[in-house]
């Protein structure tokens, strides 16, 4: 699961969302794509359940969802823009 930091503010733009890193003051936009999976991160959605999102929403195939998914998520975590949180289960 990822967490977006406090450092990170984003607003919906007519295509999507602009998301703004603070520490670095660096703009990013995401598609309408994109957004989905950033509401879903914010939201606390699981992977999967982003995957299933998408599929269902844009009607895509899950396999295509999932890669999307990783390349976008290897790319938010790059820009600072999200970290992974800590797993918090017993032990």
């Amino acid at each position: 699961m990822y967490v977006v930091p406090d450092r990170v503010v984003a607003a919906p733009v007519p295509e999507g969302v602009a998301i703004l890193n603070t520490q670095t003051n660096r703009y990013y936009t995401l598609n309408s794509v994109g957004e989905f999976i950033w509401r879903g991160l914010c939201a606390g959605q699981s992977g999967d359940a982003i995957v299933a999102g998408l599929s269902e929403e844009y009607d895509v195939d899950p396999v295509l969802a999932r890669s999307d998914l990783t390349a976008l998520l290897g790319k938010l975590e790059a820009a600072g823009l999200i970290t992974e949180a800590p797993y918090c289960g017993n032990t």
